[in-house]
C-alpha cells in the first residue's frame, strides 16, 4: 500500500475556494491523530479506495461514515433521536464502500484509546457482523431512549436534561431582544455587517410561508466553527425570536459543497441541486428528520438549515475511554443503525431493493473481506497521516 502522492496538496486541491484561516484550523486538528486525519480526508479516503470484489448492491449511504458521525437531535415531532447526523457527503454506493471506512475508524479510534490492534479488530468484527444481522432481518427500526442501551442511552439520558436556556446562555450574552451571540473566537466568530444583512434575508425569504416562524426577528448572526471535515465551508449560527413562541433559539446554516464521497467507476444520480441531495437523502436514511430542517440561498450558494437544539450530541472518541465491556454493545447500535437507514432507503433512485440486500449480506466471504479492506485502509490513513503533518512541518 504506498502513501498517497503529497496528501497535503490534494487536500488542499479538494478544498480550494475554503476560508484559509479556517482551512488552518482544519489542518491543526488533522494533525492530531490518524483517526482525526481520517475524519477530515473524506474524499481522499474515497480517491484511493480499493475496490471491493464481486458484485455488491448499491445502497445509500452518508458517505462521510466514521465513529463520531452518529449522535443524538429532536426529531420534527419533538423527540429525541439517536441515528446518523451527517450528510454531507450522502450519495449511492456499493455495499461495503462505507463499511470500509467505518472499519477503518474504530481501528484509528480503538488504537488511538490505546486498545490493542486484536481488540479493534474484534471490535469491527462485532460492528460487521450485527450489521449483518441486521440487514438479514430485513426490517428498519430506530434508537430513541425507551430502546437505547449501554453508551447511546446515557447520552439520551444526558441529551434529556439539557435546556435551551441552558444552550443560550452558553452560546450567548444579555436578554431578551438585547440578547446577542457570544464572540469566542472558537466557536464563534464575528462576521460583516453585509453578512449578517444577507442572512437576515435570505432567513425572512425561507420563512415567508411558515406560520411559526414568518416574522421572526434576527438578532445576531455570527461564524460558526464545528467538526473537522467541513471547516472552512461558509457556516453561520444565526439568534433568531419567532414571533409566534417569543422564544429566541439558535439555528445553523451550513453550505452544501459538492459531495466529497466518489466512488471510481460509479454513475452519481442527479438531483435539482446539491442542497436538495442532502436534504432528501437525509430524509431518506435517518428514521424521522430533524426539526426545521431546510434548504436555504444566500446569493448564489446553498445552505442546509436546521435548529441547534440542546438535546443535539453524538458520540465521542473519550465515550471509548475505560469502558471496555460497553463497546461490544455500542458497536451493534451503530452497525444496526446504519443497516436500518439502508434498508429505509432501499429500492428509490437506482439502490438495490430491500430483498438483495438481506440475500447479500447473508452471503458468504465479504465480512472477512472488509475487515481487511478496513484494515489496509487504516494503514494507509496513518501513512498519509504521517506525510501530511511531515508536509504542515516543512512549510
Amino acid at each position: 500500500m504506498t502513501v498517497a502522492d503529497d496528501p497535503l496538496s490534494q487536500l488542499e486541491e479538494h478544498d480550494r475556494g475554503r476560508s484559509p484561516a479556517l482551512l488552518a484550523r482544519k489542518h491543526d486538528r488533522m494533525r492530531a491523530s490518524p483517526f482525526a486525519f481520517l475524519r477530515g480526508s473524506c474524499r481522499l479516503f474515497y480517491d484511493t479506495l480499493p475496490p471491493g470484489g464481486g458484485r455488491e448492491p448499491l445502497v445509500w449511504g452518508c458517505g462521510d461514515l466514521h465513529l463520531e458521525n452518529f449522535g443524538s437531535y429532536k426529531g420534527d415531532n419533538r423527540l429525541v433521536y439517536f441515528d446518523l447526523n451527517d450528510f454531507d457527503d450522502a450519495a449511492r454506493f456499493p455495499a461495503t464502500a462505507e463499511l470500509v471506512r467505518m472499519v477503518a475508524s474504530i481501528l484509528l479510534a480503538a488504537e488511538q484509546v490505546r486498545f490493542t490492534a486484536r481488540e479493534g479488530m474484534s471490535l469491527a468484527n462485532d460492528f460487521l457482523e450485527a450489521h449483518r444481522g441486521a440487514l438479514v432481518q430485513g426490517h428498519a427500526r430506530w434508537i430513541e431512549r425507551d430502546n437505547a442501551t449501554g453508551i447511546v442511552r446515557a447520552l439520551l439520558d444526558q441529551a434529556r436534561l439539557r435546556t435551551r436556556k441552558a444552550l443560550l446562555a452558553k452560546r450567548t450574552t444579555g436578554r431578551g431582544t438585547t440578547r446577542r451571540i457570544l464572540i469566542d473566537g472558537e466557536r464563534q466568530i464575528a462576521v460583516s455587517l453585509d453578512i449578517k444583512r444577507r442572512v437576515r434575508n435570505a432567513l425572512k425569504d425561507t420563512f415567508t410561508d411558515d406560520p411559526t416562524w414568518h416574522g421572526a426577528r434576527v438578532l445576531d448572526v455570527a461564524h460558526r466553527v464545528a467538526g473537522i471535515g467541513s471547516l472552512g465551508v461558509e457556516r453561520y449560527i444565526a439568534l433568531v425570536r419567532p414571533v409566534a413562541t417569543r422564544k429566541t433559539v439558535l439555528l445553523d446554516l451550513k453550505e452544501v459543497e459538492a459531495a466529497d464521497a466518489v466512488i471510481k467507476g460509479e454513475r452519481r444520480p442527479r438531483f435539482p441541486s446539491e442542497v436538495e441531495r442532502v436534504l432528501t437523502l437525509q430524509r431518506r436514511l435517518q428514521a424521522v428528520s430533524p426539526a426545521l430542517l431546510r434548504g436555504v440561498t444566500i446569493g448564489s450558494t446553498g445552505f442546509v438549515l436546521r435548529e441547534l437544539q440542546p438535546s443535539a450530541d453524538r458520540v465521542e472518541l473519550a465515550a471509548w475511554r475505560n469502558q471496555p465491556v460497553a463497546l461490544a454493545g455500542l458497536m451493534t447500535t451503530l452497525a444496526q443503525v446504519v443497516a436500518w437507514a439502508r434498508l429505509r432507503a432501499s429500492g428509490r433512485g437506482g439502490a438495490d431493493i430491500a430483498d438483495s440486500l438481506m440475500s447479500w449480506a447473508s452471503g458468504p466471504g465479504w465480512v472477512a473481506a472488509t475487515l481487511a479492506r478496513g484494515k489496509q485502509a487504516a494503514q494507509r490513513a496513518r501513512d498519509d497521516w504521517k506525510a501530511f503533518d511531515a508536509a504542515l512541518r516543512a512549510r
